[in-house]
């Protein structure tokens, strides 16, 4: 290895000052320890701030991905979307549809709010892409004993307007 060279963690310079930005700030040729060689401030390499080429965040976000997976393995499905956006309805001022739901009282079950698994187990999956969650109780929460899955036609003749 050459006498300039800089190691930082897995990080070593290949070449000091290889470009200078408009600005005046030094940039330094380094070599990643997976092999890829990048461009990088010097300053940042040597107080520890860049630590790869990028792979570490990488590798970091895949191993985050995966430990959210193994939670359940659902994440994306589409009772999983229908899971969250229940919860988005009732649990969160913002949302769009908050009003409606949330904010006319109407909550999701503890079961239900604090485990996916729990609310897929009661519910299973919707029969088809054309069923959706419904509530059999319009004012009622969403809990086991009412709730359903309607379609489109079903969840219309159930509304608080065709039910007074």
């Amino acid at each position: 290895m050459e006498r300039d060279a800089y190691e930082s963690d897995s990080v070593v310079l290949i070449k000091r000052n290889a470009r200078r930005n408009a600005h005046g700030t030094w940039y330094g040729l380094y070599r990643c320890g997976c092999g890829t060689e990048f461009e990088a401030r010097t300053t940042n390499v040597n107080t520890g701030r860049t630590r790869s080429c990028g792979c570490l965040q990488r590798t970091r976000s895949a191993e985050t991905l995966r430990k959210l997976r193994l939670r359940h393995g659902r994440t994306g499905t589409r009772l999983h979307r229908i899971w969250v956006a229940m919860r988005r309805r009732c649990d969160y001022p913002a949302g769009h549809n908050y009003a409606y739901y949330g904010g006319r009282g109407i909550t999701v079950c503890a079961r239900w709010r604090d485990s996916f698994e729990s609310f897929a187990g009661d519910m299973g999956e919707p029969p088809t892409e054309h069923h959706s969650i419904d509530r059999i109780d319009p004012d009622g929460n969403y809990e086991p004993g009412n709730c359903r899955w309607a379609t489109r036609s079903e969840q219309m003749r159930n509304t608080r307007r065709s039910n007074d």
